[in-house]
């Protein structure tokens, strides 16, 4: 229903799509069948094992945002182009069945029309209102890092698959302590 609804909200609109990178691999953009229409990509979540399992069950809860990262751009779910940027989200869990590991989520998501922008403040009402589909936060162009994608309706992300690994560094797997640290997200 909300990829419908994005469609819609886009229709006229198409060459305002910024595409993510990962719609370069030809087998992920062929998923999105819906992709000319309601922007649909497939964009990564970082998060914590358990974090994720539940996530893959209910889905995203945007009242839950912030939680655990900053609201950089608004308090919205965040996700990610780039491995590496959502890597910086994922927490290991400490014991229990996944002691150790961190998680990505695999979303697809109905992107709709970008709000596009370099500097941080809270833009979620530009999506409320239905004017954008999500906010781009392009630290790319402003600092030479990553594009993150903030959405702020639940229902436009459909976390597919989660990913659970080990990181590692020289063939080792990293302790707790070696592991970088997470990213102080500036409001």
């Amino acid at each position: 229903q909300r990829r419908q609804a994005v469609a819609e909200a886009c229709r006229g609109s198409e060459g305002e799509f910024l595409l993510p990178n990962t719609v370069a691999c030809s087998a992920l953009a062929a998923r999105c069948s819906e992709a000319g229409t309601a922007n649909e990509a497939y964009l990564l979540h970082g998060t914590n094992p358990t974090s994720a399992v539940a996530i893959l069950g209910r889905s995203f809860t945007v009242d839950l945002a912030g939680k655990s990262a900053g609201t950089m751009f608004g308090p919205g779910v965040y996700l990610a182009e780039s491995s590496t940027k959502a890597d910086e989200y994922a927490r290991d869990d400490v014991g229990g069945d996944y002691g150790g590991l961190y998680a990505l989520l695999v979303c697809r998501v109905a992107l709709g029309r970008p709000y596009v922008i370099t500097e941080a403040g809270d833009f979620s009402e530009r999506v409320r209102s239905g004017e954008y589909g999500h906010v781009l936060g392009d630290r790319e162009k402003a600092v030479g890092t990553f594009r993150e994608f903030v959405l702020f309706h639940e229902e436009s992300i459909y976390p597919e698959y989660a990913v659970f690994y080990r990181r590692m560094q020289g063939g080792e797997v990293m302790e707790r302590t070696d592991a970088p640290g997470q990213m102080e997200m500036e409001n």
